[in-house]
């Protein structure tokens, strides 16, 4: 017991000081250290060795979503840590980002700058700054684009359910009809049956405001794969902005989706101007 603590203590010190290549071949460390496409047992395993977000003295497991300016999620995304140079085999220098658009990087507290790249272009530089276990800030990104960072736990890694794109869009103007209304997610949503259940369901988990209606739905909606069609009762009104709440919605595996907000104008004679 006293080796095995001994081996731990050692690859914690490795881990912040990255001076020693002795515990990178240690298997606990690998997700980390060598991050495979899918990892997020092995480091679910590490959180529960460390029991804390903190993976270390002011090293941190931080997770990231990036979103485009109409919301939606920016998968495979490649983010290559500028202060790594590519010939150290030994540590990890790039993240890809998963369908929900989110990415986990274990980094020290401080400033960190990635370049991150789409469809192998350079795509933006992403800056941010990790003061504690609980701040992390933005630094500077590409404008318009929509970036949430935070501490997490590996335990959370595999928990999320994203809302990952919508008709309509976030920040937009529509000049069409909106029927269905279809939303798309990270995995396969839940089904409700038509009806009565239909609309006790919808109630407050798909929101509009201003109201169209009631109830603004036909009490119907077909689920294809990952992709939610809803059929409309009412229409939108000319020159108005709206904004749907979705929240409470279930995948099928459980999952509670992270709420989501759109914003859009419908047919407006003079274009809505949108902001973060």
């Amino acid at each position: 017991m006293n080796k095995l603590k001994q081996n731990y203590s050692l690859c914690l010190l490795f881990f912040s000081l990255v001076s020693s290549s002795g515990c990178y071949y240690h298997p606990i460390w690998q997700p980390i250290l060598n991050p495979a496409k899918d990892n997020s047992e092995q480091i679910k395993q590490l959180g529960l060795l460390l029991g804390a977000s903190s993976l270390g003295k002011d090293v941190y497991l931080i997770a990231g979503q990036i979103r485009d300016p109409n919301g939606v999620a920016q998968a495979n995304l490649e983010l290559k840590n500028k202060a790594i140079s590519s010939n150290k085999k030994n540590i990890a220098s790039t993240y890809t980002t998963d369908v929900g658009g989110r990415f986990y990087i274990s980094l020290g507290a401080g400033r960190h700058s990635f370049d991150v790249y789409k469809e192998g272009l350079l795509f933006f530089e992403l800056v941010f700054e990790v003061l504690s276990a609980n701040n992390v800030q933005l630094v500077s990104a590409l404008q318009g684009m929509e970036i949430t960072l935070a501490v997490v736990v590996p335990s959370q890694i595999g928990s999320e359910f994203d809302l990952v794109d919508s008709f309509p869009k976030n920040n937009t103007n529509i000049y069409s009809t909106i029927n269905p209304m279809q939303l798309y997610f990270s995995e396969i949503p839940e089904f409700v049956a038509s009806g009565s259940t239909f609309q006790s369901w919808a109630f407050d988990k798909i929101v509009i405001i201003p109201s169209i209606g009631s109830p603004p739905f036909e009490g119907n909606m077909v689920v294809t794969g990952n992709r939610m069609d809803i059929q409309m009762a009412y229409s939108f009104a000319m020159n108005t902005p709206y904004t749907i709440y979705i929240t409470g919605i279930k995948s099928v595996s459980g999952k509670t989706v992270a709420p989501r907000m759109i914003r859009f104008c419908f047919e407006p004679s003079i274009p809505c101007v949108f902001s973060n």
